[in-house]
């Protein structure tokens, strides 16, 4: 999960309106990959994307990833929670097998992570 979640709930005690107009990403996006492990990211809606568009390899089709493209915070979440649902159910040899598939994609992201040099984006970055 990311500092900020939802969009569409505005709390001004806790974040200032540029900020959460933002996209941020911190260490809780990079740490999975800087470590080789694969993630879900629980964020704003386009975050997914504004990955792939920095160079980085998501899951798909390994991960459902539909719910990057849903703008609703609520039903953004469901479909994160029936995906983890979805996974959670795997068997000992699909969990294998799923880990295999994943190699290359995570491999890409850590190397691709420790040659980057600017990892900036805010509004006015293209998606």
């Amino acid at each position: 999960t990311e500092t900020l979640y939802f969009k569409t709930i505005e709390d001004p005690i806790a974040f200032n309106k540029p900020y959460c107009d933002s996209i941020t990403f911190t260490e809780k996006t990079f740490k999975p990959i800087a470590m080789r492990h694969p993630f879900i990211l629980v964020g704003p809606a386009h975050m997914l994307k504004a990955l792939r568009n920095k160079g980085f390899k998501t899951f798909h089709p390994l991960i459902d990833e539909s719910y990057d493209n849903e703008e609703d915070d609520f039903k953004r979440l469901d479909l994160i929670v029936k995906e983890i649902k979805r996974m959670h159910k795997f068997s000992r040899a699909n969990w294998i097998n799923w880990q295999t598939q994943i190699k290359e994609i995570v491999d890409h992201n850590h190397n691709l992570f420790f040659d980057q040099t600017n990892y900036t984006m805010n509004k006015n970055t293209k998606l």
